[in-house]
């Protein structure tokens, strides 16, 4: 049993080694109920267990860390805004570098998780301005990378492409793959978004032509025959000389689809922008991945 013993404290030993940040046995000793149940697939209550961690050390380091894998826990969780807020209230106080740029960087995936890219990329930003010199990894690039896309930055994209062709060696793939996102980035095979204003002001003077403008011509069609077959309905009933029930009914059919169609065309041309729009990142997401194949996970 002592030599179990010994070889799981030299386990223990070099990983605190190597983990970067030179952590006491201590301080692991403090997080093992919490690991325990992160590893466990517990992540409510490992949550819980790192945050107990927090309130009841003194030391900034361990409050540091306990913030760290806590946001981890609730990233499991899918709670990425909260994971964000907890890494916050300890970042200022983060001692060392390497803890500091770690908690930066979770900060920033939590960030574009939670889908508040602006503050991703204001965090990504915050790294690269505190650690000049420091080599990133290609994680750190392709979450640079996935935040232009979803901010539409094209040109600044552009630039971080032309960026990556300097610095990265030449290989074939590679080479093509960032050739075909370039093209792809330029001003006319980028998505063109229609105005929603111009879909309802078509179909005001004349019915259905903005659901052709918003893409969707078999709604048009479908709008403008019920229109005419409301407009005919009133005819018909005031031809039979019920002229009360051929404006309630016939004319309130007619009012009905009317405006429904005017408000219709704009709602479906905002919808196409947003496929569109979701198609094109989409593309330029997979496009972007398939360049990080072997992206690690922490930088």
């Amino acid at each position: 049993m002592k030599w179990i013993s010994a070889y799981y404290s030299i386990c223990i030993f070099l990983c605190a080694i190597f983990s970067g940040r030179g952590e006491a046995l201590a301080q692991e000793q403090a997080f093992q109920a919490g690991d325990s149940l992160y590893s466990a697939g517990r992540f409510f209550e490992a949550a819980i267990a790192y945050e107990r961690e927090f309130f009841l050390s003194q030391e900034a380091v361990v409050r540091a860390e306990a913030s760290l894998r806590k946001s981890r826990a609730l990233k499991q969780q899918g709670e990425y805004f909260r994971a964000v807020m907890d890494l916050q209230r300890s970042l200022p106080y983060a001692p060392g570098d390497s803890l500091r740029r770690e908690m930066l960087y979770e900060m920033a995936v939590c960030s574009y998780l939670s889908g508040v890219y602006s503050q991703a990329y204001s965090l990504l930003q915050q790294y690269e301005v505190q650690y000049p010199n420091a080599n990133h990894s290609e994680a750190f690039s392709l979450l640079k990378g996935m935040v232009l896309v979803k901010m539409r930055n094209w040109d600044q994209l552009n630039d971080y492409l032309l960026g990556i062709s300097r610095s990265q060696h030449p290989s074939d793939g590679r080479d093509s793959l960032l050739k075909a996102m370039q093209t792809l980035l330029l001003k006319e095979h980028r998505p063109v978004e229609r105005d929603p204003e111009k879909a309802r002001l078509l179909s005001t003077f004349l019915p259905g032509t903005g659901h052709f403008f918003a893409g969707n011509p078999g709604a048009g069609i479908l709008n403008g025959f019920s229109q005419l077959a409301s407009l005919g309905v009133a005819v018909l009933l005031g031809y039979n000389q019920m002229y009360i029930s051929g404006v309630i009914v016939g004319l309130g059919m007619f009012q009905s689809f009317y405006f429904g169609g005017i408000r219709q065309a704009g709602e479906l041309t905002e919808e196409r922008n947003i496929l569109t729009m979701q198609a094109y990142q989409e593309t330029l997401l997979a496009m972007l991945l398939e360049l990080y194949q072997s992206a690690p996970n922490e930088p």
